[in-house]
């Protein structure tokens, strides 16, 4: 059994695609291994995500969907991404895998406390890179 894709997993599979090719929607299902709905999902997520512009286009005479647009709505389009995951990781992250009270001990406890600091470096680090 596969597992379900999410709305947002679709949408960035669908925007990969675009990203590497102008496909028809023969090739982007070949490509992408989504179904016909989940490829306008995807479509609709993109446009969801980069609310209010239409950022793929549809060419009738080629039937061929390509991106239509510049650097900076990729950038907004990634940031966006980026975003959700520190949302995300910010709700699983409690703040400490490992009660400050634990020290010393074991190479494990020292590997999950090396993890508890990798994590919080990536969430400040989130917070400096991505727009708001």
């Amino acid at each position: 059994m596969t597992r379900r894709l999410s709305r947002a997993e679709i949408g960035h599979a669908v925007f990969a695609c675009l990203v590497r090719s102008q496909p028809t929607i023969e090739e982007a299902l070949k490509e992408t291994g989504l179904s016909r709905a989940q490829w306008h999902t995807g479509l609709d997520q993109v446009r969801t995500v980069l609310g209010g512009m239409e950022p793929v286009a549809y060419d009738a005479a080629t039937h061929r969907y390509k991106l239509t647009i510049s650097d900076e709505e990729l950038e907004r389009y990634i940031s966006a991404r980026l975003n959700r995951f520190k949302v995300q990781l910010r709700l699983l992250y409690d703040g400490a895998f490992v009660p400050s009270e634990v020290v010393g001990g074991t190479p494990r406890l020292a590997a999950f406390h090396l993890l508890d600091h990798q994590v919080r470096e990536l969430l400040d680090h989130l917070d400096r890179e991505t727009i708001n």
